[in-house]
């Protein structure tokens, strides 16, 4: 059985360097002028640290939200890694030398007049990183709007070697809270073999930052300082909607929202192509991204045609009929009128301020009742997926090139920066000497039986600057019909839903708006560099579900074992699992190497524990683990 590839993006192994942002808003308006009015128009009290521990630290997911209402308590989103006062590095150890990393000049600037500069202590915090990393320069974002600048990819090239000629993808990741969620070293790692053709840029407020040595070169850390989102969001957006007479309130209100529900911040996840512009200068596409994701190949997955025939493009689940575009990747070419699109909903454009005063007065309203609750949530899902269809001219692409932990899936694997699953959902990989033979005489001997599962095959196909697409259409274009009787959680006039079931949907469809029209057409794999193999690939794995057992754990448990520069892992319920075998891309896995992974648990008491499925796991069980996690001298490094 040939392969049936997804669409992920590049990634490649190399040495790793954290950046940081020397001054907290590269918007040009200094930290001191954005903190000088956070005081009057709100009776709120001092806009504290947005990175507070809270009881609850599980990232937010919008659609699982409402498709669980009533049902247990779902968890805010984890805070983002901050850049560290000695470049990622833990406290007391001294800091590499800044010639070590690239420093990008700041966009020419558009500060207020008499505003003052940035606080002392700021200035002292950039001395003192790793790298002095500001936002790319203005000027260079000039180049087309299918086109990278040649500024920002000479600036690359020089941090993480070899970059697409072309192109350049920045994934934007806003994070309010103080640490990264336990499953977050794996998210880093798995970024890494996108550095050919994407950037993290991650937004923090002072949050503890991994040691500089699990960032990939093409992880990029914005320090914002405290508050600094709420006041970064606010300034954008109230410059954006012409409203900047109300630019304090406007901030005040974006940073009580996010001090108070962290997840709130995934409801403005639109506005990010005009929030962190000056970031986003020089890039030729954005997207707005999550943490509960497992990035796969993506250069591979991404295809030319997607990054230059189309103004959207978004990944599904096998789900075509739902036309949303994901939370996890929706990819926008780097034009101002796309940066703009969200001002077509009323709750982010005209009426954004009222918005977040019913937002505010809500959670006022709980608290003088002595009670504790959600505010008001309105999914980006929504009314954004409808205003970007809706827009004129529109280039849309729903692709079939993600997995989601949801399915029926038992197992995933990540294999040198793939993401893999077996052909059937009910199939694992089984190691050497536990595989039954392979009946050569059957047909249909590799689409049955559990010795049909090969997720340790070589790499689908060798990167190249034409990019490929790994799927390719079959048979012509079919018409749709668009309805509004699914994603229930979508308000009813926000839904578009193709006339496709879901069994149609799922046995692998693109759906594309052009010129005004809907359509859809099959897609199957190319055949994989090194012929026939046994696994599935997507761009990228979903961490909806799992992710509640996974935060319950600690990097560093036997469950979430520390990466320690492995390159091959197999996650189920139980957690993470190293595939200690030598495996090469042209190659494949060397099998006559294969050693059990014997994990060695921190505590004996944890060993029962982790050995088993978290799933499976009592209350008392739960509490203990847990209690085990509070009272640790200090987090895991």
């Amino acid at each position: 059985m040939s392969a049936q590839v997804l669409l992920p993006f590049p990634f490649t192994l190399r040495s790793a360097s954290t950046s940081t942002c020397p001054d907290p808003l590269i918007s040009s308006v200094s930290r001191a002028a954005l903190m000088a009015g956070v005081s009057e128009p709100l009776d709120v009290d001092d806009l504290g640290d947005t990175g507070a521990p809270r009881d609850d630290a599980l990232p937010f997911d919008d659609e699982l939200v409402h498709q669980r209402r009533g049902g247990a308590r779902l968890r805010q989103p984890p805070p983002p890694p901050q850049q560290q006062r000695t470049g990622g590095q833990p406290q007391g150890r001294q800091a590499a030398p800044a010639s070590t990393g690239v420093t990008w000049p700041k966009p020419q600037s558009t500060q207020p007049p008499n505003q003052p500069p940035p606080p002392q202590q700021a200035r002292q915090r950039a001395a003192s990183t790793v790298v002095s990393l500001g936002a790319p320069d203005a000027s260079a974002a000039a180049e087309g709007p299918a086109a990278a600048s040649e500024a920002l990819l000479a600036r690359r090239r020089e941090a993480v070697g070899e970059v697409h000629p072309r192109l350049r993808l920045a994934l934007t990741l806003p994070w309010v809270g103080s640490t990264f969620p336990s499953w977050f070293p794996y998210f880093l790692a798995s970024t890494n073999r996108s550095s050919y053709l994407v950037d993290w840029l991650i937004f923090h407020e002072e949050a503890r930052l991994p040691p500089a040595g699990e960032v990939p070169p093409n992880v990029l850390f914005f320090d914002l300082g405290r508050g600094g989102l709420g006041s970064l969001f606010g300034l954008k957006l109230a410059s954006a909607l012409g409203a900047t007479n109300k630019l304090t309130r406007y901030m005040n209100l974006f940073r009580a929202a996010f001090r108070d529900f962290a997840y709130i911040i995934t409801e403005y996840k639109p506005t990010h192509g005009t929030v962190f512009a000056d970031y986003l200068a020089g890039y030729s596409h954005w997207s707005y991204t999550d943490s509960d994701v497992l990035v796969g190949d993506l250069p591979l997955h991404l295809s030319l045609e997607e990054l230059t025939e189309y103004d959207v493009v978004t990944y599904h689940f096998g789900d075509a009929f739902r036309l949303y575009l994901r939370g996890q990747f929706s990819l926008h070419r780097n034009t101002p009128r796309l940066a703009r699109l969200w001002t077509a909903c009323h709750h982010l454009g005209a009426g954004l301020l009222d918005e977040l005063e019913a937002k505010h007065m809500l959670v006022k309203r709980l608290a003088a009742e002595g009670k504790h609750g959600r505010t008001r949530f309105l999914s980006a899902e929504g009314c954004y997926s409808h205003a970007v269809a809706s827009a004129s001219g529109i280039r849309l692409k729903f692709a079939a090139k993600a997995f989601a932990d949801w399915s029926d899936d038992r197992e995933f694997y990540l294999v040198d920066g793939a993401v893999r699953r077996c052909p059937q959902p009910t199939q694992t990989w089984l190691p050497p000497g536990e595989a039954p033979p392979l009946d050569l005489s059957n047909p249909w001997a590799d689409e049955v039986g559990e010795a049909a599962c090969e997720p340790l095959a070589p790499a689908a196909a060798p990167l190249s600057d034409a990019l490929p697409a790994l799927q390719r259409t079959q048979g012509a274009p079919v018409a749709l019909a668009i309805h509004a009787n699914c994603s229930r959680w979508i308000e009813e006039r926000y839904r578009l839903c193709a006339n496709m079931s879901e069994d149609e949907a799922a046995v692998g469809y693109e759906v594309t708006l052009r010129d005004g029209a809907w359509s859809a057409r099959r897609v199957v794999a190319a055949a994989p560099r090194g012929g026939p193999a046994g696994y599935l690939e997507a761009a990228f794995l979903h961490l909806q579900r799992w992710k509640a057992q996974l935060g319950r754990l600690r990097y560093g448990d036997a469950a979430l074992p520390r990466i320690r520069g492995r390159r091959l892992f197999k996650l189920s319920l139980r957690g993470f699992e190293p595939i200690d075998v030598e495996y090469d891309r042209a190659r494949g896995a060397s099998l006559v190497t294969y050693r059990p992974y014997r994990p060695e648990p921190a505590s004996a008491d944890a060993a029962p524990l982790l050995h088993r499925d978290v799933a499976e796991l009592t209350d008392e069980e739960w509490r203990a683990l847990e209690e085990r996690r509070r009272t640790a001298r200090t987090p895991p490094r």
